[in-house]
């Protein structure tokens, strides 16, 4: 019984090891928020338009809130290809940014990205939640991958560097 319960077990971030193969809304919606619960220091988040079904969830919210108000250097950023639901529907991780800039920002990338399809997130660049397709539930995750953790960050990066602060979400009042 000990064994089944610990193969249950919820992934640990930089201590479970393994592709996560995530098929289904539910599958990223639960997969995203058990990660940023773990988070300590970083949260990457790289989408489309800031999928409401994963992103605008209380228990999501409630976690990059905790991460965002924990002690130490905690830096939230969010790299938003596309802003138009976001503005017509609102959001409250927007509304959260809005409240905490000094630790979470949200940047429109360069358009020399606009067609890159996959969206993910990273957290402490360690684990890493994938999405093939933003318009599509069907990717991955893996909890301690440091290596494609790490190349997501890096690719972040470089389009957070060419990217702008989002002026029309700071305007609005979502």
């Amino acid at each position: 019984m000990a064994e089944k319960d610990k193969s249950e077990a919820e992934p640990l971030l930089g201590k479970s090891a393994g592709i996560i193969p995530l098929h289904d809304i539910e599958g990223f919606r639960k997969i995203s928020r058990h990660m940023v619960e773990q988070a300590t220091r970083q949260l990457d988040i790289f989408t489309y338009d800031l999928d409401s079904r994963v992103y605008d969830k209380k228990s999501f919210l409630k976690a990059v809130k905790e991460l965002a108000l924990s002690t130490g250097n905690v830096r939230i950023r969010i790299l938003l290809q596309n802003n138009e639901r976001v503005q017509k529907e609102g959001h409250r991780l927007v509304g959260l940014a809005r409240k905490l800039p000094s630790r979470m920002e949200i940047r429109r990338h360069n358009p020399e990205y606009i067609d890159h399809g996959e969206n993910f997130m990273v957290v402490d660049a360690t684990g890493y939640v994938r999405r093939r397709q933003h318009n599509q539930y069907e990717g991955e995750a893996d909890f301690n991958d440091r290596r494609r953790a790490e190349s997501y960050r890096d690719l972040f990066g470089a389009i957070w560097e060419s990217s702008e602060p989002d002026s029309e979400l700071r305007i609005i009042g979502i």
